[in-house]
């Protein structure tokens, strides 16, 4: 069955239109009501009265709070309850919900219990804006963006809720007929574009014909957040952790504006559950800029750029930025068990760190390996090379390492 999510002291009309959109085309439906004032014109599946006392209250205590956000907070965690039995349970095949900042904040709170996979559409009037931060957000999410505010039913919000229910429709119709992901366990490697980091060209296909089936995560895009959650679920077991793009030392002020690049916890889900991985400064020569150049604090103004696209900048991080990054590394690692392994390419950490590229620094890669090793437990082991992250031979070292790694995680490539 699709599950919809909603306040129907809000948006009641809404909620019954997408309703009645999704069984005129053969789904099955459950709504859940997670409002609190008024009094809704129809019955929900799961009144809002049973959805307080699953969070442990009634309906008038959490009335009596006169605050709408522990309100709302308590709503969101016995929806997540309801949800996550009756998924548990094999009945719910999809999500979906709409709001506003109220709405929204409820279903992605709602939508974390489910793993990844398990279809999730929201029709959102914040879709893609600062009220969502990246944290809040599942890495599968669907989004549709709301054109005008949900408000009654006219054309166009009418048009809004058919694109919403023709997504979550057609999502669970795949959902049935194909592969669940919940049994499935993946090899993972980070990267970048082929313009910066090339490894994964030889490197993927390398471990796939060890039998491995390959996730790529694309740090610059925001991906760490779906490989650090998809690594603590127990997906990932295995992973090259080669790209550190987004891992910055304290509170740096060359953080991205959005701070979608800064992961809570990244580096440190594979050690707390000892599984193998190996680990490499991929991009620690430079940090992303995702606004527009006027808007990059001025202390930074003079640093070497590289402008990749409209949406990105690439600005070079100092030397003493890089030993802060390899500090913060070592610092992680330590914390970690497990079979780990830090290779550092020597001449060079990006495609536009080499001769002639705009962050080439010859002193950069010693820089790094030296505070590393200062900080680093003599348990992880550290291989450096003289090669470039981009050369061929790096990608086949690596897969070398890992082939070692994973058939005697004794072996010599860890002593």
């Amino acid at each position: 069955m699709i599950v919809i999510v909603g306040t129907l002291d809000t948006k009641e009309v809404e909620i019954a239109y997408l309703k009645q959109l999704i069984e005129a085309r053969g789904g099955e439906t459950l709504v859940i009501d997670c409002g609190v004032l008024g009094k809704p014109s129809f019955q929900a599946d799961i009144p809002r009265e049973k959805t307080a006392e699953v969070a442990g209250k009634s309906l008038d205590q959490i009335r009596a709070l006169g605050d709408e956000a522990k309100a709302m907070r308590l709503m969101a965690q016995g929806t997540s309850k309801i949800v996550a039995e009756l998924y548990s349970s094999g009945k719910l095949e999809g999500l979906v919900g709409i709001g506003g900042t109220m709405g929204t904040s409820v279903f992605l709170s709602v939508a974390q219990v489910l793993p990844t996979g398990v279809p999730k559409v929201i029709l959102s009037t914040a879709a893609f804006s600062q009220f969502i931060p990246p944290e809040m957000v599942p890495a599968d999410l669907i989004v549709v963006p709301a054109v005008t505010d949900i408000w009654g039913l006219t054309s166009l919000t009418k048009r809004m809720l058919e694109n919403t229910a023709g997504a979550i429709l057609g999502a669970v119709q795949m959902y049935k007929e194909g592969e669940k992901l919940t049994s499935k366990i993946f090899t993972a490697i980070t990267t970048l574009g082929t313009s910066a980091l090339k490894y994964v060209l030889w490197l993927k296909p390398s471990l796939e014909k060890m039998g491995h089936e390959v996730a790529v995560f694309h740090i610059g895009g925001g991906q760490g957040w779906a490989f650090e959650r998809l690594v603590r679920q127990g997906s990932i077991e295995r992973l090259l952790d080669l790209c550190l793009l987004d891992l910055y030392p304290g509170d740096a002020p060359y953080l991205t504006p959005s701070g979608f690049l800064k992961v809570p916890g990244r580096l440190e889900a594979a050690g707390e559950r000892g599984i193998p991985q190996i680990i490499a400064p991929g991009a620690v020569d430079f940090f992303a800029w995702t606004g527009s150049i006027d808007s990059l604090p001025q202390s930074f103004r003079g640093r070497r750029k590289h402008q990749h696209n409209e949406l990105a900048w690439a600005i070079e991080r100092s030397l003493e930025q890089v030993a802060e990054t390899a500090e913060l590394i070592a610092t992680k690692l330590n914390r970690g068990r497990g079979p780990r392994i830090v290779i550092i390419p020597k001449l060079g950490f990006s495609e536009w760190d080499k001769p002639g590229g705009v962050f080439y620094h010859p002193e950069r890669s010693k820089v790094f390996g030296q505070a590393l090793k200062a900080q680093l437990n003599p348990e992880v082991k550290i291989i450096e090379l003289e090669m470039h992250i981009n050369d061929r031979a790096f990608a086949e070292e690596v897969a070398r390492l890992f082939s070692s790694l994973m058939n005697d995680p004794g072996s010599s490539a860890l002593k």
